[in-house]
């Protein structure tokens, strides 16, 4: 794998990842509406992203190391599953309780 092959699917990676952060915080003021629940909506999301951000770059190359680029590839497809349906089903969960 050189750096020219790669290079594309990690701008993409990155870019999705920055996009899904920031929705999370945008987020957060239409689905907590008192302050305090905003307070710590906002300490965990940024304490996620912390996390992800110091236990992810190890993760994946250790990873990559083991298995290749299928190490990589189908972890991050599976989390990315995950976390859409996470959404789905928060989204109608939502609006079930705003009716």
């Amino acid at each position: 794998v050189t750096g020219n092959s790669i290079a594309p699917p990690a701008l993409v990676l990155l870019f999705s990842a920055g996009l899904a952060g920031g929705a999370c915080f945008t987020l957060i003021p239409h689905l907590c509406r008192d302050g305090e629940a905003q307070a710590r909506a906002n300490g965990a999301v940024a304490q996620m992203g912390n996390l992800g951000s110091s236990s992810g770059p190890p993760l994946m190359a250790a990873l990559m190391v083991q298995f290749g680029m299928t190490g990589i590839v189908l972890p991050v497809l599976a989390f990315a599953l995950l976390g859409v349906g996470l959404a789905s089903w928060a989204t109608r969960h939502h609006a079930r309780r705003q009716r």
